[in-house]
């Protein structure tokens, strides 16, 4: 998949923990250049999917607020930021005008021959952290997105959708790996396949504390899911329920290792799940079947993850 990308922003600080972009043009265009045929095969499966990955024309606008209560943003006790993005408007309006019905599935407005995207999205994180004792601090995030797809499209662009699993994310499942809601990927599709949706609530726990030298630990949990508004058949159980959603939740634990060679912290987070969002064998929790001990579960339960940097 190539996407390609064109803005125009300005970014200004009102003062030394404030600061704020705007980007009135922001262009996107993407296209699947190569696909296999068993994805191919998925696509065809899943219609909803194979929307999301259409070619698509995004001509947007977005705005990003940044407040941190100390300059130095990586080693700030409190950090907000909240990113507003518009997309599709203009378009739709030019082309009223011009006289032409309102669109719908079968026929949108085309832009260079590609139906262009319709949505308002909005990411708001939020980062806390309390110093313990000197180098022991205990940090947190809150992870609050949604985008909602109208006019011009029922379906989020996939690289506007949003995702959990992975280094800086729930550590204990693979990247991209989870949900949307309970939805489970079946024993004959692959595990490979990337999940997103349109909404998603993530929250982070972790205690970081010093060991020797150039060496750090941290032991953490990452809580988290991503959501569809709308219904998808193809993967029942992924629309967003506000009286269901608290437990559809995942959550995995860990412990990591970092090596801090300032400016650079190379990362290794060792995490398992903790707790899924559909229910194995009547509970959602799998707590009870941790056994570092057993080859076996570790193989299929314990995720390395390697990077650079603190999470968040």
């Amino acid at each position: 998949m190539v996407n390609w990308n064109t803005s125009l922003g300005y970014t200004w600080k009102h003062s030394e923990k404030v600061s704020h972009r705007v980007s009135p043009i922001d262009i996107n265009l993407s296209n699947l250049l190569h696909t296999t045929e068993q994805f191919r095969d998925y696509l065809e499966s899943n219609p909803s999917v194979r929307r999301s990955f259409e070619e698509q024309f995004i001509l947007g606008m977005n705005y990003d607020f940044f407040y941190t209560s100390s300059p130095d943003r990586l080693n700030t006790p409190f950090f907000l930021g909240i990113t507003l993005d518009l997309s599709g408007n203009l378009l739709s309006g030019i082309f009223q005008l011009m006289g032409n019905p309102p669109p719908d599935s079968d026929t949108p407005y085309k832009l260079f021959n590609s139906p262009y995207a319709q949505y308002f999205r909005t990411v708001v994180d939020v980062r806390r952290s309390f110093t313990l004792w000197p180098n022991n601090v205990i940090a947190t995030r809150l992870n609050i997105s949604g985008g909602i797809p109208y006019g011009n499209s029922e379906i989020m662009p996939y690289i506007k959708q949003f995702y959990v699993g992975g280094a800086n994310s729930l550590r204990g499942f693979a990247a991209r790996s989870v949900g949307p809601g309970t939805y489970k990927l079946s024993e004959e599709e692959t595990a490979y396949i990337d999940q997103a949706a349109d909404l998603k609530l993530e929250m982070n726990l972790e205690y970081r504390f010093p060991l020797w030298g150039i060496l750090h630990s941290a032991v953490f949990t990452d809580i988290g899911n991503i959501w569809l508004v709308n219904e998808d058949e193809s993967r029942p159980g992924g629309r967003f329920n506000a009286n269901t959603f608290i437990n559809e939740l995942a959550v995995s634990s860990g412990i990591g290792l970092r090596i801090s060679i300032d400016p650079i912290i190379v990362r290794f987070d060792w995490a398992w799940p903790m707790r899924y969002p559909y229910p194995i064998e009547n509970s959602h929790w799998v707590i009870d079947d941790i056994n570092f001990s057993s080859y076996d579960w570790r193989k299929k339960n314990l995720i390395l993850n390697i990077s650079l940097g603190y999470p968040f």
